[in-house]
């Protein structure tokens, strides 16, 4: 019996739409788990006796219809003013729904998977990837992460007075003017320490600055790769960070990578235990290569508009392929 391939997302995901698309031209089963909070309200969810269903507008599903599995959201996250206005009954019931998934993935911890979501979660954590990647040999800006005063002034003195500051987890607030608003990687210098106080602060996290030639946007599907030039140097906005997009002026273009830079990112991939990356290196004036992270599920449709690189069609490819090989074993011929 031919299984389903249960994608994992939200109703307003354009990824999981693309993806959704391309399988069901290939003839797909599909079944669409969406863990918005109007999405969830009207899902139906029965976890008895090791045996998981799953009942929402396209029908009921049991884990042992399941084949592929790939995930763009694993838990319940709500909107910022959502957050703002929560009462305790729907903590509760946002807390609940995330343990029930927890149970569900547990229950599929078997099934093939477009990266585990374990390993999806392990991969988010920036100072476990930069770990990894040194030790295959891929450069890597020099990093500290302290909420140590004298240690991050000395860091900055170390490399000119300037360095790079980035969060390790990305996140939208409202600032003073209630306003909402992102933080992107910026340069700081001693001068925007001068506020940071020697105690009870939380961790920062600081890297040299590197001197960009252009970025690179690499892509991996199940081994195969795709990679996107970005010259972001072409633009005042997206000097420091290409994510302050500005598409007009930032051309964006295909290309192949050194051979050797390409084994260390596949060796990478390997001891991380993904299946797909998103991976973001600056290329230096003398062509040198720095990996700066990698995004075990993020987005490529932008890149694709512009490229025409296939990633949409790899994953769908990638997804009907475990599919298939999970049916098989299942139901052996």
């Amino acid at each position: 019996m031919p299984k389903s391939i249960l994608i994992i997302a939200d109703t307003a995901d354009t990824h999981a739409d693309a993806i959704e698309s391309v399988l069901k031209d290939k003839n797909q089963l599909i079944y669409r788990l969406n863990l918005d909070k109007e999405a969830l309200s009207k899902t139906s969810f029965s976890y008895r006796d090791n045996n998981t269903t799953i009942y929402t507008h396209q029908g009921r599903i049991t884990t042992c219809e399941i084949g592929a599995i790939w995930v763009r959201k694993g838990v319940v996250e709500l909107s910022l003013e959502e957050r703002e206005s929560e009462t305790i009954d729907e903590i509760i019931w946002r807390n609940e729904w995330n343990r029930s998934l927890l149970g569900l993935y547990h229950a599929l911890s078997q099934h093939p998977w477009i990266s585990p979501l374990p390993l999806v979660i392990k991969a988010d954590n920036k100072l476990y990837q930069w770990s990894v990647a040194r030790e295959i040999g891929l450069k890597v800006p020099a990093t500290l992460t302290s909420n140590i005063k004298q240690e991050i002034e000395d860091f900055c003195n170390l490399y000119g007075g300037q360095v790079a500051f980035k969060l390790l987890h990305q996140d939208i607030y409202r600032n003073e003017q209630q306003k909402v608003v992102g933080f992107y990687t910026n340069k700081i210098s001693l001068d925007d320490l001068a506020q940071f106080t020697e105690t009870g602060e939380n961790p920062i996290t600081v890297q040299q600055y590197i001197e960009k030639a252009y970025e690179v946007r690499w892509t991996i599907v199940s081994s195969r790769h795709f990679l996107c030039r970005i010259e972001s140097q072409l633009s005042d906005s997206t000097k420091v960070d290409w994510r302050r997009y500005d598409l007009p002026r930032t051309p964006h273009y295909s290309m192949e990578p050194p051979e050797l830079v390409r084994l260390q990112v596949d060796k990478l991939m390997e001891v991380m235990g993904l299946e797909y990356g998103a991976l973001d290196f600056i290329v230096t004036p003398l062509g040198e290569w720095y990996f700066l992270e990698v995004n075990s599920i993020g987005q490529w449709l932008w890149i694709e508009d512009l490229t025409g690189l296939p990633i949409t069609t790899a994953l769908a490819d990638s997804l009907c392929l475990l599919n298939q090989t999970y049916s098989l074993k299942e139901n052996p011929v």
